[in-house]
């Protein structure tokens, strides 16, 4: 019996703890978004959705950290709503509960070869401990390749 009491406040404080960590969005896909192309291309396009999943309107910060950048290139953000230009490193949008929209990096390389890393942290304002980060990454060659692979 006592076995079983022990298991279960294991268990209970287990899936309690998990569920303080979890999101209330989603970024797709996660974690790394790929983006290829040739430094001849006006942009090379590093494509995400971001979704609300919470049952009410949230507002959400996001910054952006450049890694790496080769110098002539740019890069913008665009949110669910807006498109910023390349000096915006932050700012804030507001989503619809179960809606989604776009989160994408959009890179200039401005006839340069090289690759660009950029990090794009999400968080619920005001609450930044549940921040998420997605890298973004552009290669452009001097030879076409496929974008998003």
């Amino acid at each position: 019996m006592l076995k079983n009491n022990i298991f279960l406040a294991l268990l209970l404080l287990f899936f309690g703890f998990g569920n303080s960590f979890s999101q209330d969005f989603q970024i797709l896909p996660d974690k790394v978004i790929y983006g290829k192309g040739t430094f001849k291309q006006e942009q090379i396009i590093g494509e995400a959705k971001f979704v609300n999943l919470s049952a009410e309107k949230k507002v959400y910060q996001w910054y952006r950290v450049k890694k790496n950048l080769p110098s002539s290139w740019k890069v913008t953000t665009c949110v669910p709503g807006k498109c910023y230009s390349a000096d915006k490193e932050s700012g804030t949008f507001t989503l619809e509960a179960g809606k989604s929209g776009i989160l994408d990096q959009n890179f200039f390389p401005n006839n340069e070869t090289g690759k660009a890393e950029i990090e794009l942290w999400v968080y619920e304002k005001n609450n930044k401990s549940k921040a998420m980060k997605t890298l973004y990454i552009a290669d452009a060659s001097d030879i076409q390749s496929d974008v998003n692979k």
